[in-house]
């Protein structure tokens, strides 16, 4: 089957002057191949848009590339078969890869067949680097989650592959919240929060916080979810149109009802909301299996500053946990002033059968308890 896709498509990856051109204008200056292999996944990603006219054998086979180049827009074929030319152009090989995408699941290698398959990208071998031109707003090391783990055919020029693509570990894929709390002695607290996006998590930050004009309303919604009542004050973001570079907001908010008041004590959030249960595994039982979109990291650190003249009554306690399925630990610190919480939870595992699940809510229950915890504090003077 690889070896009559090429045969189909092959002529399509030929560049005209123009593209010979646009090439030479987006790599001047950059001296190593993996500079110039950004340069043109980045022009593809944010110059070329998508549409798709998938009229006839055209369902198939992408579009030329200098037609895809002269009209500015193409399908995930057509955006792909634009990457491999450009690139080839530039002097570094590449190839077009037909994927099934990961939300489909596998199938047998046999009947050889196109029909399975529903998308396309393309892979730069001399840096084993998978490109999806569809993906807006996704850096060229940001496999999309819908690619991850996939089956796929590297074409090759006619000598394919059958090859699964990457799921990239835990640690590559990490969203992380810094949260300095001033706390008042009615409850409120003064914020100061800070957060990053990495790997699968990225493009949606930036997509959700790019427009200046909706970035502040965009965070105080986000942040409402955790943060009942939140009133944000600044948002300060890093370049969001930079593709390359991990999305990085600074937020000062205040909450006027961080922490409960019962009379003279406070008990105040330190982490994340529980959310593993109800998020991966809310049934009790499964007869099918959890597919989950990525392996991921999501790490907190909450600086509690205390009112002036109040004692710590009761701290959350440390843990932490070794599975198949991922790790979590939670370490808790008192600092001059406050205390320091700071929790890290990784799932390592994109598939959970379902012989597996029920330890895998275990765990998952394990987990929410360990991240529900609060300190609670006694105010001075029994106001």
């Amino acid at each position: 089957m690889g070896a009559w896709y090429w045969g189909l498509v092959k002529d399509q990856f030929t560049a005209d002057n123009e593209v010979r051109k646009r090439v030479a204008e987006i790599t001047k200056g950059k001296t190593t191949d993996r500079e110039k292999v950004t340069a043109v996944y980045d022009y593809v990603v944010q110059k070329t848009r998508y549409v798709a006219l998938e009229f006839g054998i055209h369902g198939f086979k992408p579009y030329s590339c200098t037609q895809i180049f002269a009209r500015g827009y193409g399908d995930c074929k057509d955006k792909a078969t634009l990457i491999v030319t450009m690139l080839k152009e530039a002097g570094i090989p590449a190839t077009i890869v037909i994927v099934r995408t990961g939300l489909r699941g596998d199938f047998g290698d046999s009947p050889a067949s196109l029909a399975p398959f529903d998308h396309a990208i393309a892979y730069v071998p001399s840096f084993d680097l998978y490109l999806d031109g569809t993906a807006e707003y996704t850096g060229s090391t940001e496999l999309p989650a819908m690619d991850r783990g996939a089956l796929a055919i590297q074409i090759n020029e006619g000598k394919p592959k059958l090859v699964h693509l990457p799921d990239p570990p835990a640690s590559a894929s990490t969203t992380a919240r810094s949260v300095t709390a001033t706390l008042g002695t009615d409850g409120s607290a003064q914020l100061d929060w800070r957060g990053t996006a990495s790997g699968v998590f990225a493009s949606s930050w930036r997509v959700r916080y790019h427009a200046d004009a909706l970035r502040k309303q965009h965070v105080q919604e986000d942040l409402g979810g955790d943060l009942s009542g939140i009133e944000v004050t600044s948002v300060e973001a890093n370049d969001l149109e930079d593709v390359e570079v991990a999305p990085d907001l600074k937020v000062r908010a205040r909450v006027p009802q961080f922490a409960r008041r019962d009379q003279n004590t406070l008990s105040v959030p330190v982490g994340p909301k529980d959310h593993m249960v109800a998020e991966f595994a809310s049934l009790s039982t499964r007869k099918l299996d959890v597919r989950l979109r990525s392996q991921n990291t999501q790490e907190s650190d909450y600086t509690i500053k205390l009112p002036a003249g109040a004692k710590v009554t009761a701290m959350p306690t440390a843990s932490e946990s070794q599975t198949p399925f991922g790790t979590h630990k939670v370490t808790v610190e008192q600092v001059p002033g406050g205390v320091r919480v700071r929790t890290s939870v990784a799932v390592s595992k994109t598939r959970i059968t379902a012989v597996e699940y029920t330890a895998f809510r275990a765990w998952c229950e394990q987990v929410d308890r360990a991240l529900g915890q609060r300190l609670v504090l006694t105010l001075g003077g029994g106001k």
